[in-house]
């Protein structure tokens, strides 16, 4: 079940979601916050509940950094998916943190 602390920021991120099973899903990341995303994907083929791996680029101080997070498959809706992360680095949070709210 997906549980939101925070309303979600709309983006446009193009991203990578790599799955065991399905290999490497190029998508694009439509909203995020710090627990979790809605990603857009052209051949849905994860399954609910799947554990994935969300990479993308963030520019942090002038410079691209990439970020990669653990995430469940929560729901999937039309071309896409809501993903609840997992668990990341203190890294990775700080830079999404960064990102979202700064001034």
């Amino acid at each position: 079940m997906e549980h939101r602390w925070s309303r979600r920021n709309p983006v446009c991120l193009d991203a990578i979601v790599f799955h065991h099973l399905s290999g490497l899903i190029p998508t694009k990341i439509l909203d995020i916050n710090l627990e979790g995303a809605y990603i857009a994907v052209e051949h849905p083929v994860l399954p609910t509940q799947a554990m994935v791996e969300l990479s993308f680029a963030l520019e942090i101080a002038g410079k691209q950094t990439i970020q990669q997070m653990q995430a469940f498959v929560i729901h999937r809706h039309r071309n896409g998916y809501g993903l609840m992360f997992k668990d990341f680095r203190r890294g990775a949070f700080q830079a999404l943190a960064g990102s979202l709210y700064a001034a």
